[in-house]
């Protein structure tokens, strides 16, 4: 077996349910040179879940650290370190993470490739799949949302969202307008 490169972790999400979120590694695959096994590395923080999902090979689960379930055809299986849990290939399963540390998982294959396909959309990929030969992706830049307060007025008034830029609980200066031109002279 030749030496390849170090697996690289990267975090997998889906926008539109923040509590999908987990951290994954693939440290033995076809990518470093297996013919027939994958380990897969998982990590949820506590709260977080993988999203539901099936795999194209069994998957044993090898629970290193922290609390959890893990719901295999609408039966919840309690996932706690030391212990193990077995998950059909094809099946659709999603875990959970507990407790007051991180979830830490190593998951078992049979294949030199796995891929797992998700109901939801996962990011950054951008798609419904990830498998174990997948290049670490690139950074992903950071948008900062921001509230509806935070706009500024004149493009509020622009867009119409307003009736002016000045604030409803604002007086217009008193020196301003053509009566006030008026008065002076």
């Amino acid at each position: 077996m030749g030496t390849a490169e170090a697996p690289m972790a990267f975090e997998v999400w889906n926008d539109y349910d923040p509590s999908m979120r987990f951290v994954t590694a693939y440290p033995v695959s076809a990518a470093q040179g297996t013919e027939a096994s994958t380990v897969a590395y998982y990590g949820f923080e506590p709260g977080q879940h993988s999203g539901l999902h099936a795999d194209d090979a069994e998957e044993v689960i090898y629970v290193a650290d922290g609390e959890g379930e893990v719901f295999v055809s609408g039966v919840q299986k309690k996932l706690e370190a030391g212990g193990f849990a077995f998950i059909p290939m094809g099946v659709q399963h999603d875990v959970y993470a507990y407790g007051d540390v991180t979830l830490r998982l190593l998951s078992f294959f049979p294949k030199a490739r796995v891929e797992s396909t998700f109901t939801e959309l996962v990011l950054p990929f951008g798609g419904f799949t990830i498998s174990s030969d997948v290049p670490a992706p690139t950074p992903v830049p950071q948008v900062e949302e921001i509230s509806f307060d935070d706009l500024p007025p004149e493009l509020a008034a622009s867009m119409g969202w307003v009736e002016d830029a000045i604030g409803a609980d604002e007086e217009p200066p008193a020196d301003a307008g053509p009566e006030s031109a008026e008065t002076e002279g």
